[in-house]
């Protein structure tokens, strides 16, 4: 399991880091029911999964918006926010019809989120912002 890291992981924008910061101790938290087969808090944590995609997600778009970041970029990075979310969504409506919460598929989905998007999108993206 990833833990956060300032050095690797920062974009170089507080409010953002600290959103990515908090997608990590959520990675802690699905890790720890994984561990613990704790079932009982599905709802509360599908319920703050998907609060926090939507409002990072957005924030992240509104912020790259404010810095005129070339439209191509933001059109890309507006792909990958769906792709995620779909897989979210996907992996909530296993969840609803088995009765169980898929936690491995979303301790799956928030590693690559980490993986793909953070180092792969939004380093790059938001670092070239600051230069």
């Amino acid at each position: 399991m990833e833990i956060w890291d300032y050095n690797k992981y920062s974009v170089g924008y507080e409010s953002i880091d600290k959103q990515h910061e908090r997608l990590f101790s959520i990675i802690g938290e699905v890790y720890d029911k994984i561990i613990t087969a704790d079932k009982s808090s599905k709802a509360p944590l599908l319920i703050e999964l998907l609060s926090y995609t939507n409002n990072h997600y957005s924030d992240e778009i509104q912020f790259l918006l404010l810095k005129n970041v070339d439209n191509e970029s933001i059109i890309d990075h507006i792909k990958e926010h769906q792709n995620n979310i779909n897989n979210l969504i996907d992996i909530i409506r296993k969840s609803l019809i088995d009765g169980d919460l898929i936690i491995v598929d979303v301790a799956i989905l928030l590693n690559d989120w980490i993986s793909n998007h953070i180092i792969k999108y939004d380093i790059p993206t938001f670092r070239l912002i600051g230069k």
